[in-house]
């Protein structure tokens, strides 16, 4: 089909252009003024108890603690599924998931096997209220610190030898994500326009055939 008779196309069938620019028009206005979004990250690191044979917490680590933060991510996720992102770097936002917490501890393995080097809690919290998302991630924190204290109590660890928790960063930010909004505004106007020629086109090969039987 030429440029000439897609105008002729889109003149015949006149009464589909106000509606498709109209629908063009608020997909561009929705795409220029997304809703807010709301998104705050924190890592909680586990960590040994101070020793003659541990001095130094930070450098002091085992495969046994990464398990007892897989076990506590299990237990504050409940029945709330993780899926497996490519990159550890992935964030809700980037999964569309606007109002949610996740709890994960980070995957740095690859397609084939699973890698956790670290006993480290990947806590992020996403929602439409700044406070929301401040309040929710400081009560996540909170749930994960009380249940890994419970956890050892029940077993009745000596208070010596208790597992510490630490936030990072202790005060957790919240930031407005907004992404691209003129990019997106020019996308839905890119589609819109494609989809009303598209249908002004297709409408007036139907009736054309419908004519000439």
């Amino acid at each position: 089909m030429t440029v000439y008779d897609l105008v002729q196309a889109c003149r015949r069938q006149w009464i589909v252009l106000p509606v498709g620019l109209a629908l063009t028009f608020l997909i561009s206005w929705l795409g220029i003024t997304p809703p807010a979004v709301y998104y705050s990250q924190a890592n909680i690191v586990l960590f040994v108890p101070v020793s003659t044979r541990y001095p130094n917490s930070l450098e002091a680590s085992s495969g046994s603690l990464t398990v007892l933060a897989g076990n506590l991510q299990q237990e504050i996720n409940r029945s709330d599924r993780n899926f497996a992102a490519a990159s550890t770097s992935v964030t809700l936002v980037d999964q569309g998931e606007y109002r949610r917490t996740l709890v994960r501890v980070p995957d740095t393995g690859g397609q084939w096997a699973h890698n956790f080097p670290q006993p480290v809690l990947d806590v992020q919290v996403t929602g439409q209220d700044p406070a929301f998302v401040k309040t929710e991630m400081q009560s996540c924190i909170n749930r994960i610190t009380d249940l890994l204290m419970a956890k050892q109590i029940d077993a009745k660890v000596a208070q010596r030898n208790l597992i510490r928790a630490r936030v990072s960063p202790p005060n957790p930010a919240v930031y407005r994500m907004s992404g691209d909004p003129k990019a997106a505004g020019a996308i839905g106007a890119v589609i819109g326009l494609t989809l009303t020629l598209v249908s002004a086109t297709l409408l007036d090969r139907v009736r054309t055939r419908v004519r000439q039987r």
